[in-house]
């Protein structure tokens, strides 16, 4: 590797590093833009969850056709 090469390779590797910074910097902005601490799948996935449980629970207790059906 000539001297000029490796001054090419370690600009394309400076210029990666920046490209990740701004990724990663952006991620952060449309978080405290949002003002969330966790993803936002993190919620949908709990939303979920709590959906569904309380469905079974009504299903279980307040649904004549249910399985404490008499």
């Amino acid at each position: 590797m000539n001297h000029q090469e490796r001054q090419e390779h370690h600009k394309k590797e400076r210029e990666h590093e920046v490209a990740h910074d701004k990724h990663k910097q952006e991620e952060t902005d449309i978080k405290e833009r949002k003002g969330l601490k966790f993803p936002r799948h993190f919620w949908l996935i709990g939303l979920g969850v709590v959906l569904i449980f309380v469905i079974v629970l009504m299903w279980i207790f307040f649904f004549p056709f249910g399985p404490r059906a008499g």
